[in-house]
């Protein structure tokens, strides 16, 4: 892909600086780097940033948008293909049952059911609004989370990367491959004089069956507080880390 006549590569590793005397944020993923650059608040985002790849293309705030748009329109490339495949083949369970075959109710709409290698993977719409904290900070809040569900896991909502306060999190050098999913990306986050590793992770470039949840974070439950509130009202679900 090239934008401006630069070669772009999502997943080679970038470097993104506020202004030009910044020692700057080191991804992983040039697509990590592009997520953090547009979650900075416009007050804080000065004329001369810039994201420079390993490579040493440079982009600027245009091109960053430009990039941007890019992702956003092969997440929602994802979403269509995943409903696409809910149409072709959703292994006899009729569109809007739950897990048991029970219809679901509206704090979980059914969303997709797709067979992998190793497990049925059902992910779900929330209609409500998803929260997470760190520290008493707002991590994220959101109205369109997604829930994951595979047997014998817990339930996890994800969260658009939209509604992600990138401010406090820092990509981290990790990345651990999960078969039929893909590659995950890890953040830490650091807030109110408080910091942990591994507190947030997303697939920018998921495999077909997880593709609803590309370029969504999701959170560790050891460490964030994680509330769901029904659009009706009262709490469905939360996860607090011990005091």
């Amino acid at each position: 892909m090239l934008i401006n006549g630069k070669a772009v590569d999502l997943d080679e590793p970038a470097t993104f600086y506020e202004d030009r005397f910044n020692h700057g944020t080191y991804f992983s993923h040039l697509a990590q780097a592009i997520s953090h650059a547009v979650a900075t608040p416009s007050s804080h985002q000065m004329h001369a940033a810039s994201i420079v790849t390993q490579s040493g293309e440079q982009f600027g705030w245009t091109e960053i948008g430009l990039l941007h748009d890019h992702l956003r329109n092969d997440a929602a490339s994802s979403d269509r293909s995943a409903h696409e495949a809910l149409s072709n083949g959703n292994h006899g369970q009729p569109q809007g049952l739950g897990p048991g075959g029970e219809a679901a109710g509206k704090g979980q709409q059914l969303e997709t059911i797709m067979q992998t290698g190793t497990e049925e993977l059902k992910i779900r719409t929330f209609d409500g609004t998803v929260t997470v904290t760190f520290s008493d900070a707002v991590i994220a809040s959101t109205t369109r989370a997604r829930v994951v569900c595979v047997e014998g896991e817990p339930d996890v909502f994800y969260i658009p990367f939209e509604d992600i306060y990138f401010e406090m999190l820092r990509a981290m050098d990790k990345n651990v491959h999960r078969p039929d999913w893909g590659m995950a990306h890890f953040w830490s986050v650091s807030a109110v004089g408080e910091a942990a590793d591994d507190f947030m992770w997303a697939y920018l470039a998921p495999e077909p069956a997880a593709a609803a949840v590309a370029n969504h974070g999701a959170f560790n439950p050891e460490s964030a507080g994680i509330s769901a509130v029904p659009a009706e009202h009262g709490i469905h679900s939360t996860a607090l880390p011990d005091n």
